[in-house]
């Protein structure tokens, strides 16, 4: 169930995200509030679920640290910006980490749905430091691609 919560969350983030739908600013801040809510609490439960000080429970909390950094800087203003690009460069630093576990696990499912959200995060980062709307749209996409596939192996 974490890992549907957390593709879940992606996709709603994602959603907040894409321009086509013209959100005001309070819905598209809303969206992107939930969205990374249902992130932290995915990876949240995520590291939970898994044995003290493995690779995985590293990265599913600088995941989840990575979203409750998000979420703080939707909250204030100031430091909206900042806070959203180390917020997406702790989700990528995790989904790097859970990459390198599926290595060495050997399974091809975590290798790809890993290195998707790292890169999507990446992208986001970058999109936001540099103000690139764009970068940061495919990011999201990305990351959310990524999330939903490890959520669909871990559903069969």
């Amino acid at each position: 169930m974490d890992e549907e919560l957390i593709a879940i969350g992606t996709v709603i983030a994602a959603i907040s995200a894409t321009p086509l739908f013209a959100w005001t600013t309070e819905q598209e801040k809303s969206l992107k509030l939930w969205g990374n809510t249902l992130q932290a609490t995915g990876n949240g439960l995520t590291a939970d679920d898994i044995d003290t000080s493995s690779i995985g429970q590293v990265a599913s909390v600088l995941s989840s640290s990575g979203n409750i950094t998000v979420i703080a800087g939707i909250f204030n203003e100031n430091n909206r910006k900042i806070r959203t690009i180390q917020g997406n460069q702790l989700q990528a630093l995790g989904a790097s980490i859970a990459l390198s576990e599926g290595v060495e696990k050997n399974e091809l499912t975590l290798i790809i749905g890993n290195g998707l959200q790292a890169i999507g995060n990446a992208l986001q980062a970058e999109g936001a430091r540099l103000s690139k709307d764009d970068w940061t749209l495919l990011g999201s996409w990305i990351q959310a691609a990524g999330a939903t596939l490890i959520a669909v192996e871990a559903y069969e």
